[in-house]
């Protein structure tokens, strides 16, 4: 994203031309209120992770090539059946079951799952109602947008950007003047220095030719 990953990036950028950062309907049980750290599932979440963010490099390196974008949507399907597959035996992996670093990696999994929209609202409910502690108000508060995003709405908390020219700009948020306010309380920075992160961590927007 790091700030967050988009429709291709993790922080939320999507470019022009280039980037496109579930329970209940399978009748997954809830995870435990209190869940056993799992080193494996763990383990699991950290090399999908890996993997995602290694596809997403290779491609912001070379946005043109649709190999590597192809890549990156194979990599995306293949994270969301594993993680699709551990939420039916587990749950959603919360932090005391796979660690902070673990419970953000299953964040990112299902962020980039845009092929599965259903999935992706099942598991933002999951992450809503989970215990204290268990889940990113951030992970949260990306994944709100994302959805509303992909679903032609104003996003909430100014998380997703598009490409305009030579700059990155928020897509249209909701009720804008307060979500500086909304984004305090997620635990995100102000629009204005997140905006500012995103060009420091991208530069200036690649142009297609």
């Amino acid at each position: 994203m790091l700030a967050r990953m988009g429709n291709f990036w993790r922080c939320g950028v999507a470019m022009a031309g280039v980037i496109a950062a579930c329970l209940f309907e399978c009748g997954c049980a809830s995870p435990p209120p209190a869940q056993t750290f799992n080193e494996q599932v763990a383990a699991t979440r950290h090399d999908m992770a890996d993997r995602d963010q290694a596809a997403r490099r290779a491609s912001l390196a070379k946005p043109r090539d649709s190999n590597l974008r192809a890549t990156v949507q194979r990599i995306d399907r293949e994270n969301t059946t594993e993680l699709r597959a551990i939420i039916q035996q587990f749950g959603w992996p919360g932090r005391s079951f796979v660690g902070q670093r673990g419970a953000h990696a299953a964040w990112m999994i299902i962020q980039h799952a845009d092929e599965d929209p259903a999935f992706q609202k099942e598991c933002l409910k999951r992450m809503e109602t989970a215990p204290d502690g268990e889940v990113s108000s951030e992970d949260v508060a990306f994944l709100t947008d994302r959805l509303l995003v992909a679903d032609g709405k104003k996003q909430r908390y100014g998380t997703q950007f598009t490409q305009v020219g030579h700059q990155f700009v928020p897509l249209p948020i909701a009720d804008e003047a307060n979500v500086d306010a909304r984004r305090k309380e997620a635990g995100l920075p102000p629009l204005a220095e997140y905006a500012k992160q995103v060009t420091e961590l991208y530069g200036p927007p690649v142009q297609e030719k």
